[in-house]
C-alpha cells in the first residue's frame, strides 16, 4: 500500500511552543488548528518524529493527539534512536533526518513534510517546515506545507 501523503511531526515547538498561548498542558490550539488544516487539505497522514515516542507507546500518543482535538490519521512512529556511549560524551546513533530516512525506506510514500522547530532532518531540508519553537505551527507554515505537498498557495 502507498500512502499518499505523510506529515512527519515534532510536538515540542511545533504544537507545543514555548512562548505562545497554551493549554494546562502546553498545546497551543492555534498550532493544532494549523496541523487539522494541512490534514483537511492535503489528506495527509501524520508520523510521530517527536521524541515524545521514546517515553510513549503508539497507542497513548494517539489517545493524547486526539485528545487535543488533531484530526488526521495517525499511521505510525519513527523507528526509535539508540544511543551510543562514547567515554567523552553521549551521542545520539542516529539523527531524525536518518529515522525519517529508515521509515520512509519501509514505506510507499507519494509526498512528505516534516514539521520540526530544529534543522536536524538530513538529508530531507528541502521537505523541512520550520516553525518557531516560541510560536509553534502558523497558517503560513501551514500553508508552505500545502504547497511541498503540491496543493496550491
Amino acid at each position: 500500500m502507498t500512502v499518499a501523503r505523510v506529515i512527519f511531526l515534532d510536538f515540542d515547538g511545533v504544537l507545543r511552543p514555548l512562548a505562545a498561548r497554551c493549554d494546562r498542558d502546553g498545546w497551543s490550539a492555534e498550532a493544532v488548528g494549523a496541523l487539522n488544516y494541512i490534514t483537511d487539505v492535503s489528506g495527509a497522514n501524520i508520523v510521530v518524529s517527536s521524541t515524545w515516542r521514546n517515553d510513549h507507546s503508539f497507542e497513548a500518543i494517539v489517545q493524547l493527539l486526539r485528545s487535543k482535538d488533531v484530526r488526521g490519521e495517525i499511521i505510525g512512529v519513527t523507528p526509535l534512536s539508540h544511543t551510543k556511549y562514547d567515554t567523552r560524551l553521549i551521542v545520539p546513533a542516529t539523527t531524525r533526518g536518518n529515522e525519517i530516512k529508515q521509515w520512509l525506506d519501509a514505506n510507499k510514500v507519494g509526498s512528505f513534510v516534516v514539521l520540526d522547530d530544529e534543522c536536524t532532518v538530513e538529508p530531507f531540508n528541502d521537505r523541512l517546515v520550520l516553525t518557531d519553537s516560541r510560536e509553534g505551527l502558523k497558517r503560513c507554515r501551514a500553508e508552505m506545507a500545502l504547497k511541498l505537498f503540491g496543493c496550491g498557495f
